[in-house]
């Protein structure tokens, strides 16, 4: 990172990165990217600076939803899971976000492993 702007750069962990937003649908393929902002940015930070974000608040895409984790608010389009699932109903929900969620995680990795590929 440059060194007048190294701080920005360091995440959560103390290594310095880059935070990016990759939206993929239920094939795996690629809907958007956002990859402006530096690691010390929030997710939830990223997705409200996103494309995606204005295009579903605004109701310009009206059929879909994007999943998220817990630190997220709950939207009609913004499905996070069940904090502290009660019923049966919620237990398969929670099992069935997690298992799209999933495919998020294996999409990041195929781009990652893309991208050290291509250097």
């Amino acid at each position: 990172p440059p060194s007048d702007a190294e701080a920005a750069y360091r995440n959560r962990k103390k290594g310095h990165s880059m935070n990016f937003q990759v939206v993929v649908n239920a094939s795996m393929k690629i809907m958007d990217i956002c990859a402006r902002f530096t690691g010390s940015c929030h997710d939830s930070f990223v997705l409200h600076q996103s494309g995606m974000y204005r295009l579903f608040s605004s109701g310009r895409i009206r059929r879909g939803w994007l999943l998220r984790d817990h630190g997220y608010p709950l939207k009609e389009w913004l499905m996070t899971p069940v904090v502290n699932p009660a019923t049966d109903a919620h237990k398969l929900y929670n099992s069935a976000h997690i298992n799209c969620f999933r495919c998020l995680d294996r999409s990041g990795g195929e781009l990652l492993v893309q991208a050290r590929e291509s250097l």
